[in-house]
Order: C-alpha cells, then sequence, then structure tokens
C-alpha cells in the first residue's frame, strides 16, 4: 500500500476507507458522510490521553470506563452546528441516516469492545 493510501485508510478508518475505494471503483454505495479521527480528537478534547492510556492498558473495566468518557464529552455550539451544516450539505434530502462509529488508535484491533460502539439507525438530523 502506498504512503497515502496508509495515511488516508488511517484517517479515515478502515471502514470508510473501503466504502470510498468501493464508490471510485464503481460500486453502488449509499450516501455517506465521514468524520475522520481528527474530528474525534477534537471531541474527546482534554481526555484524548486517557482514551489512549484504556487502549493501551485494557481489564475488565475498560469498556466501561471507555462509555463513560465518551459519554463525558460535549461538541460546543458551534462545532455541533458546523457539524450539521456539513450534514445537510452532504446529505441534503437524508431526513433519517445510520450512525456508525469505530475505534481509531493504532492497535486498537487487538481489543473487543463487542457492545461498546452501536450503530444508531434512524436517527434523526437535529
Amino acid at each position: 500500500m502506498r504512503d497515502t493510501e496508509a495515511e488516508s485508510r488511517r484517517l479515515l478508518g478502515n471502514k470508510a476507507w473501503n466504502l470510498l475505494r468501493r464508490r471510485a471503483q464503481g460500486y453502488s454505495v449509499p450516501p455517506f458522510f465521514i468524520l475522520d479521527r481528527n474530528f474525534f480528537f477534537r471531541f474527546l478534547g482534554d481526555k484524548q490521553e486517557r482514551y489512549a492510556e484504556l487502549l493501551r492498558n485494557p481489564s475488565e473495566e475498560t469498556g466501561a470506563e471507555l462509555r463513560a468518557l465518551l459519554e463525558s464529552c460535549t461538541f460546543g455550539e458551534e462545532a455541533a452546528e458546523k457539524l450539521r451544516r456539513e450534514l445537510q450539505v452532504a446529505m441534503p434530502r437524508a431526513e433519517r441516516f445510520a450512525v456508525r462509529s469505530s475505534f481509531i488508535l493504532e492497535g486498537e484491533e487487538r481489543h473487543s469492545f463487542d457492545g461498546l460502539s452501536e450503530c444508531a439507525r434512524g436517527a434523526a438530523g437535529r
């Protein structure tokens, strides 16, 4: 894999990168919107190191601690409004959509946090 491909994959995550690849190859892919790792790290703010630490040193409590950490993060109103505008441009007719999340740190594929991330179908774009 070329360095630019590897960096794109790292920035976007495997799922999003593969969706983009499939669309470029001519496959029929439903409309989608990607929030990359930089967006996620801005969302984490000053909790980035704790997030990384939890993934580096997993224990039986890691899943619950990750959930609590993520639930304690908030978007500022300005960031939330910017996201709403970008989503409206990317998917102007979408009244409802699916939200899919994933972990984005190197090495996190070693960990299984089944049930921590949820796919929210039918989320309203508000």
